[in-house]
């Protein structure tokens, strides 16, 4: 069965012109968090398909929709185990509104 995750995210203060700088700017905030991210930023994260890739640039809210297998989907998260929850955190304490929805 598929799963539809639908991904959000925003930065207090952002003034992002379109979606690549947007995720240029997390990427790097992930980088920035004490967790040892490198494999995730560099090898992880530009590897995930995305069905749509969106910026509202009024609301400054950037939107990624993936679809996934359970295989996949288990995997995924698999792999991101160890550093989600403190990444999160780290992100939110620095002005990061994140979420991360999956039906």
């Amino acid at each position: 069965m598929a799963k539809t995750q639908t991904i959000t995210f925003k930065k207090t203060g952002s003034t992002w012109a379109d979606s690549d700088e947007a995720m240029d700017d997390m990427k790097a905030a992930i980088n920035a968090t004490p967790q040892s991210t490198d494999n995730f930023v560099n090898n992880t994260l530009p590897n995930i398909p995305c069905d749509s890739v969106s910026l509202d640039v009024g609301t400054q809210i950037y939107t990624e929709v993936r679809t996934w297998t359970d295989a996949e989907y288990t995997a995924y998260k698999d792999g991101i185990t160890g550093i989600e929850t403190d990444v999160t955190d780290a992100l939110t304490a620095d002005g990061w509104e994140i979420t991360d929805t999956v039906v």
